[in-house]
């Protein structure tokens, strides 16, 4: 499969050459992509109720809201965030005659508490990684907050490992999966050096530290591929 992403000096998926190609992309660079989707779609299934709203942060093509709309026969009030207006565009297209409020916006800035019907499902899928320390405590602090009791927050995450050692081993191993889906070594540097300053890993420790701090006591992995790792966690 032929790469099409124009890698940018900084990361940006305000971009239009991003967002057409995404899904491609993210294929080919985030592990087991389609199988996290699946398990987020299942899991998903045990938390929406008829008249519920669900939000998705960093919605890009809207491909998670799409899947556990395909999933579930409720009356199910979607809420698809993203400060890409490209990404948003291509959304709007595939989530076409789904009952979608979409908001083209950054996260941070967003207010939980404007949402009306019962929030039982909030997803983050790869997307606060992009987010400084402190904005990403606010933001899972607001989602406890308004989430209803057994309500859930899906996270998935780029992550670092606490020993340099297990660090280093666990990137060569990414970057040898990216090169085996056809990405080139050029690729794998060109996009290492676009993402400096931009995407922030934490470790397994501090991502649930943040959960615990916003409020969340229930909490367990239910995905771990090398550097990347999937939480649910219940109000």
């Amino acid at each position: 499969m032929a790469n099409k992403i124009k890698y940018e000096k900084n990361w940006t998926f305000k971009s239009k050459n991003i967002a057409e190609n995404f899904d491609n992309h993210v294929k080919q660079s985030v592990p087991l992509y389609e199988e996290t989707q699946r398990m987020v779609t299942e899991i998903s299934t045990f938390y929406l109720r008829n008249n519920d709203c669900i939000i998705d942060l960093g919605c890009s093509t809207g491909t998670t809201i799409l899947k556990i709309n395909q999933a579930i026969n409720k009356d199910i009030e979607y809420i698809a965030i993203d400060d890409s207006e490209q990404m948003i565009d291509i959304c709007k297209k595939n989530l076409q005659n789904i009952n979608i409020n979409f908001i083209n916006k950054n996260i941070e800035s967003f207010d939980f508490f404007d949402i009306k019907k019962p929030l039982s499902l909030v997803t983050s899928l790869y997307c606060l990684q992009f987010l400084n320390i402190e904005q990403r405590k606010d933001i899972v602090r607001k989602i406890y907050q308004k989430l209803r009791l057994g309500g859930a927050f899906i996270l998935v995450e780029k992550i670092r490992s606490e020993n340099s050692f297990f660090n280093e081993m666990m990137m060569d191993l990414y970057h040898d999966m990216k090169m085996r889906n056809g990405l080139t070594p050029k690729d794998n540097v060109k996009k290492s050096r676009s993402l400096r300053g931009v995407m922030n890993p934490i470790s397994i420790d501090e991502n649930k530290s943040l959960l615990l701090q916003a409020g969340f006591s229930k909490i367990d992995i239910f995905f771990k591929w090398h550097n990347f790792i999937g939480f649910i966690s219940e109000k």
